[in-house]
């Protein structure tokens, strides 16, 4: 039984779902990034 057999249960050309995946994870941290920017910075502080 030495013969390697492709594992059951495992998706097929997926990479799109990945892609898709990462791209909303990226857009969701730089919306809370800028957001936490955007507060940090006071009103009149212009640097």
């Amino acid at each position: 039984m030495s013969d390697a057999v492709m594992p059951e249960g495992v998706i097929a050309g997926g990479w799109s779902y990945v892609i898709a995946a990462y791209s909303v994870t990226a857009i969701g941290l730089s919306v809370y990034i800028w957001s936490l920017v955007s507060r940090s910075r006071k009103p009149g502080d212009e640097s």
